[in-house]
C-alpha cells in the first residue's frame, strides 16, 4: 500500500491523484493532509502496522502548527471536509486530549 512508504513523495502521490478532480479541496486541505501524513509516519516508525491502517492520537495545536493553519474554525472545517470526502477517519476529542485520526 503506497501510504505505508517511508518516502513522503510516494506516500502523498495517491492523495494528489484523488484530488485532481475534487473542487472542494484547496491549499489548506493539502497542507493539513501533509501535516497528518508526517505525523502518522512519525508515529509508525519501527511499528509493523502500515500507517494508513492505524489510528494515531494527535493534538489539534500540533497539527495546526505543522500545517501552518492559524484558525481553529479553518482547521475543523478542513478536517471535516477530508473526513467527509473519505481521505481520513477523524474522531475528534471534546475538551483537552488528543483526537484519533487515520489516513484512508
Amino acid at each position: 500500500m503506497p501510504a505505508a512508504s517511508t518516502d513522503p513523495l510516494n506516500a502523498i502521490q495517491p492523495f494528489l491523484e484523488k484530488i485532481k478532480n475534487e473542487p472542494s479541496i484547496g491549499p489548506v486541505h493539502i497542507s493539513l493532509y501533509l501535516a497528518l501524513l508526517t505525523t502518522v509516519q512519525g508515529h509508525s516508525q519501527g511499528r509493523p502496522q502500515a500507517p494508513s491502517r492505524a489510528f494515531i492520537r494527535a493534538h489539534r495545536q500540533t497539527i495546526m502548527e505543522k500545517s501552518k493553519i492559524s484558525g481553529r474554525n479553518t482547521y475543523y472545517r478542513a478536517m471535516h471536509t477530508l473526513h467527509t470526502l473519505g481521505f481520513i477517519e477523524y474522531l475528534p476529542q471534546c475538551g483537552p486530549g488528543a483526537s484519533k485520526i487515520r489516513l484512508l
